[in-house]
């Protein structure tokens, strides 16, 4: 069963990069300019395997978990030159 979907999660945690990513204790998902790519930091610590094709419902249910967090947070300060 995949865990609480509650954005005050402790399993939940975001953090920025040129777009918003998500970290749970076994997978990290991380955008970039073509899609998403999933990795399982404990198995592949050097993220040279993308995941994401292997298994869309999990890119779906992270993907839905980010959403709703998101949903609830300030928009992100951009620092210098970002839009």
């Amino acid at each position: 069963m995949e865990a609480c979907l509650s954005p005050s999660s402790q399993a939940v945690k975001a953090y920025e990069l040129a777009e918003n990513g998500l970290v749970t204790p076994e997978f990290r998902i991380v955008p970039i300019f073509n899609g998403l790519q999933l990795y399982d930091p404990e198995a592949n610590p050097g993220e040279s395997k993308n995941l994401a094709h292997q298994h869309p419902e999990k890119v779906a249910t992270l993907t839905k978990r980010h959403t709703i967090w998101r949903a609830k947070m300030a928009n992100p300060i951009k620092g210098k030159g970002r839009k």
